[in-house]
Formats: C-alpha cells, sequence, structure tokens
C-alpha cells in the first residue's frame, strides 16, 4: 500500500513539531526546510489541526506546535486520518463490486487481514519513536529546525541568508553597538567585536554556498554586495578596535 504525499506531509510536520525547541512554527519556515508547497502544506496543517494532532496560535509569536505529547500520537492514528481511502481492491466498498467471485472469494478476507496487521504494526508506533534522541532521524531534522546551520552548509535559500542573516543581523549587531558605546560599556563593545569579525566570516561563507545554487543574477549581486559588505566591515571593526584599545590604555 503507498501512502499518498498528503499523509507523507502531515507525518514530517509531526516529526518536524516534535524536535522543535521551543515547540513553535509557522508553516511557512516548515514549507522552505522541506521545499514543498506552502499552500499543500497549508492543507495537512488544516487536517492535523481538525483532527487535534496540531494546535494553531494565531498573531505574533504564533505558530504550530503539537496538541498532544508526542509519546501520545500513534503512526497508525495519524495515517487512518489522513489516508481517503483503503480500499485495497473494488470489493472492499459494499454494494460497489461487479466481481462475480465475491460470493466464494477469500482473497478478500486476505487482504482484509493483511490491512488490519499493516496498520496493527503502525499503531505499536509513536510520533516519539520517530524521534528518538539517539537516532539519526533526530538529528536529521535538527538540521532542519536549526536555521543557522542550513544556512551554513547553503541549503537555506538566497533570499533568507541575504536579508534575514546578512542585513538583519547585521542591522542588530550595529544598534546593540551604538547602545554600548553610549552607556560606555567597553567590555560590550569588546564582545561585539569579536563576534563581529567571526559572524562576518560566517555570512560570507553562508551567502557564498547558497548563491551557488542560484542561477539567477541575483546570487552573482548578492555575492558581489556581500563581499564589499565583508571589506568594507573588515576596516570598521579594525578600526573600532584600535579605538577600543586606546581607550583601555587610556584608562
Amino acid at each position: 500500500m503507498r501512502l499518498t504525499h498528503f499523509t507523507d506531509l502531515s507525518l514530517r510536520l509531526l516529526m518536524y513539531l516534535a524536535v522543535k525547541a521551543d515547540g513553535l512554527a509557522t508553516i511557512q519556515e516548515v514549507a522552505e526546510r522541506y521545499g514543498v508547497s506552502r499552500n499543500h502544506l497549508m492543507k495537512v496543517t488544516q487536517g492535523l489541526v481538525k483532527h487535534g494532532f496540531v494546535a494553531s496560535a494565531r498573531g505574533n509569536g504564533g505558530g504550530l506546535r503539537l496538541q498532544r505529547p508526542a509519546t501520545e500520537i500513534r503512526v497508525g492514528e495519524v495515517i487512518r486520518v489522513t489516508e481517503d481511502d483503503f480500499r485495497l481492491v473494488e470489493c472492499f466498498e459494499a454494494g460497489r463490486s461487479s466481481c462475480t467471485l465475491l460470493p466464494a472469494c477469500r482473497l478478500k478476507g486476505v487482504l482484509g487481514e493483511a490491512l488490519g496487521a499493516y496498520l496493527a504494526v503502525l499503531d505499536k508506533y509513536t510520533l516519539d519513536h520517530l524521534t528518538v534522541p539517539t537516532h539519526p532521524m533526530r538529528r536529521a531534522l535538527l538540521r532542519l529546525v536549526a536555521p543557522g546551520g542550513r544556512a551554513w552548509r547553503g541549503e537555506a535559500p538566497l533570499s533568507t541568508v541575504f536579508w534575514g542573516y546578512g542585513v538583519g543581523l547585521s542591522l542588530v549587531i550595529a544598534v546593540l553597538y551604538a547602545v554600548a558605546m553610549y552607556q560606555g560599556r567597553l567590555d560590550v563593545q569588546q564582545a561585539l567585536i569579536l563576534f563581529s569579525a567571526a559572524y562576518t566570516v560566517w555570512i560570507v561563507v553562508a551567502i557564498g554556498r547558497a548563491a551557488v545554487k542560484s542561477d539567477s543574477y541575483w546570487g552573482v549581486l548578492a555575492r558581489w554586495l556581500t563581499v564589499t559588505w565583508a571589506l568594507n566591515a573588515g576596516l570598521v571593526l579594525f578600526s573600532l578596535q584600535v579605538e577600543l584599545v586606546l581607550r583601555y590604555a587610556r584608562g
């Protein structure tokens, strides 16, 4: 028996939520991590919410989380509600079969027994079994959940890496440094300089790897802008470090 794509995505979404550290994820986030259609995943989510597997919180800070503990969600239970057709042959549906062997046929009973055994095995396993900490499956899921790691490996979308981790995080660091300067916190300034130096290397590599997978001119432009920014950032960090050393020396 072959499971539908709907069931496949349902199980993958549930496994993702099971290992999500803060328990919350957005449809857009999961769609990007798995490389699937957002609209399709939205329909999957609606079905899981309807059947009590997933809880959905709206508004700022909202997202998706498991409605029940992973130890209480059985794989067989999920498949029963996400699959819409367990009719292995047409005679499984009463009144719809035209088979002339039906009155004496034993095949229906054999197939029914096989289907029952199939579901019984799936009922033995919970979502927790699929995401056990010592299994490689959990590590694979954690690599998806941890976006920083995906960005470093070049697996995250170029736009997310460039605008989110590049432009967005750079602005946050700049604001934090300005606040530290205003408050005269030399220790915080030093920490931010060291962090920024490591971050600059990280973002250049991350954007470079993501851009390699982009066939558009945007990939080339993103790499050029990043390298230019990194060179300027290096000069700025060097001058800030020199200034900080002088301030330490004075007092």
